[in-house]
């Protein structure tokens, strides 16, 4: 992986609503093949994503960016492990799911 940049983009006329901080630690995913063997999409993952704040995942084709955005939304949890928190206080994503969305490139 490359190093991490953050852009920041002052989005004005927005009252404050307070913060809230969705932190994931050390995110990993993994899923059974067709062959039964077990392969690793995500290893160790680890960022933060702030209200208010536009954010981007950025990466070629193929590099995991739709499946970490399914774990971290709960629509996949199944082999998931690490660390999900808002606030700094752990959650369980299937417990959040329908409160989460993200838009697609599509």
């Amino acid at each position: 992986m490359g190093t991490d940049t953050t852009i920041s983009i002052d989005v004005g006329g927005q009252k404050d609503i307070g913060t809230t901080c969705l932190s994931f630690q050390q995110i990993s995913y993994q899923v059974r093949g067709t062959n039964g063997k077990t392969k690793q999409l995500l290893h160790d993952i680890s960022g933060s994503f702030q209200s208010g704040r536009l954010a981007g995942i950025m990466g070629p084709s193929g590099a995991g960016k739709s499946t970490l955005l399914n774990v971290l939304s709960g629509f996949k949890t199944s082999k998931m492990s690490g660390k999900l928190l808002v606030n700094g206080q752990p959650i369980k994503p299937q417990k959040y799911r329908r409160e989460v969305t993200y838009t697609s490139q599509d």
